[in-house]
């Protein structure tokens, strides 16, 4: 049941049992291409990507806003992700996040002879006046979404929300791309891990001479060290640790950065009674005679 559950996040059928008031937390299911991709943008940019492809779908020609599109309000975004509503400050920076992300790429792969890049947006809408966001995903990128059904990671609205670093952000959702390697090829039965070099750290993140210039150990700190002591005061899911790997030829170089993340096993409990409290729910709602049309058909 809970993988079923899980499957349906972005389909009619969440939202029906959210109509009728199901116990769940809403969470992105996101393909692992798109966590473990090459692109950059700032802190509200991000957020309002994470949002607008929690709520995607895919609307056919004829209607005023076609293709892979999700139409939502600025009050409900912030609310989502746990943001101050207050003051004109954070409405002016989501009006320009929109204008941003409206150009910004995506890199899915790209070695010395292939690349396979493409924009977030085809069209992005802000409307103060009516307290409303429109943004419609390129076809690749909302194919991505629409169609995710399996090797995808789930992401945790709340936790985007709280994090202010766009690095944060992208440790979160890389890690959680890998999660499924817990227990699994020589791990403890809850500790995963990942890792990068630091060029690789660069490639990954966009860090250029123009967005950073100190040295090796400046690096670490602001690009390593800090976001990820942000994302574990803020993560209660899991803990990501860093362990240097030094180069064996010469000890002096690091060689790479191994990100060890841990399972917080009273977060994974509270899961497990949260489950199965939305499976007893749902199971005492088709015994009371409730109709399982009504779970799996769109309401108008």
């Amino acid at each position: 049941m809970e993988n079923l559950y899980h499957l349906n996040i972005q389909t009619d059928l969440k939202k029906t049992l959210y109509n009728n008031h199901m116990n769940y937390e809403t969470k992105l299911l996101q393909p692992y291409e798109v966590s473990r991709a090459v692109y950059r943008c700032e802190s509200i940019e991000r957020k309002l990507l994470y949002y607008a492809a929690l709520l995607v779908q895919s609307v056919p020609k004829g209607e005023k806003y076609y293709g892979y599109v999700a139409n939502f309000k600025i009050g409900e975004f912030l609310k989502c992700l746990g943001m101050s509503n207050r003051g004109g400050d954070i409405r002016r920076q989501i009006k320009e996040a929109v204008k941003t992300i409206a150009t910004n790429t995506i890199t899915l792969y790209e070695d010395e002879k292939h690349l396979d890049v493409m924009t977030w947006l085809r069209r992005g809408i802000y409307d103060e006046d009516n307290d409303n966001i429109v943004l419609i995903f390129s076809e690749d990128v909302g194919r991505l979404f629409v169609e995710c059904k399996d090797k995808f990671s789930l992401i945790d609205p709340k936790v985007i929300g709280s994090l202010k670093s766009y690095y944060s952000m992208r440790y979160y959702e890389i890690a959680l791309s890998y999660k499924g390697l817990k227990g699994h090829y020589g791990n403890d039965k809850n500790t995963w891990w990942f890792s990068y070099s630091l060029p690789e750290l660069r490639t990954i993140f966009k860090v250029t001479g123009y967005t950073y210039t100190g040295g090796t150990q400046d690096f670490l700190k602001k690009i390593v060290q800090s976001p990820i002591q942000e994302l574990n005061r803020f993560n209660q899911d899991f803990q990501i640790s860093i362990q240097k790997i030094q180069d064996e030829k010469d000890r002096r170089k690091l060689a790479s950065i191994k990100f060890i993340c841990t399972q917080n096993q009273q977060t994974l409990a509270q899961r497990r009674t949260r489950t199965s409290t939305e499976v007893n729910e749902y199971s005492e709602y088709l015994a009371q005679g409730g109709d399982l049309m009504k779970l799996i058909t769109p309401q108008a």
